[in-house]
């Protein structure tokens, strides 16, 4: 996925303990792209690595922790990965507003089927749930089941 899209900017929301955003930030470099990802959590890490910017921040207010004015200068395609499993619909609202055509969106290990149908159906063909992804190792053999989104326009 990662050699496929190329995200220029990885956004993590639910870091944790910050394995992930490390491990995302080296697929970048192994790509030859500049490491850029933003982790995001509640309680952060105290995780210093090249390439990643740890923020403090609540998903139930994503649009106080990542406003227009500080993510517009962040380069494109984007891969979001929502991994706090709170205001899902919020964050989602929060990314159409700011996000480009050709950004993915995952939502990890959580079955948010509900918010999801929600937002497609208020963004009719802004958005697919890429197959590609959730299908490659079988049907929905993966965290993110039909949980793939990628923005068309």
């Amino acid at each position: 996925m990662f050699e496929e899209i190329r995200p220029r900017t990885v956004i993590e929301i639910g870091t944790a303990s910050g394995g992930s955003a490390v491990w995302y930030a080296d697929l970048q470099r192994m790509l030859g792209l500049e490491p850029s990802v933003k982790a995001i959590d509640i309680d952060p890490p105290a995780l210093e690595y090249e390439g990643i910017a740890v923020l403090q921040g609540d998903s139930n207010e994503i649009a106080r922790v990542l406003p227009p004015e500080v993510t517009k200068s962040w380069p494109h395609p984007w891969l979001v990965i929502e991994d706090a499993h709170a205001n899902i619909g919020g964050v989602l609202e929060h990314f159409h507003t700011i996000g480009a055509r050709g950004d993915y969106f995952t939502i990890e290990d959580i079955d948010a089927e509900q918010e999801l149908g929600r937002f497609l159906l208020k963004h009719p063909g802004i958005y697919k749930v890429d197959a590609r992804y959730t299908d490659y190792f079988g049907h929905n053999a993966t965290s993110c089941a039909d949980q793939v989104l990628r923005r068309m326009v």
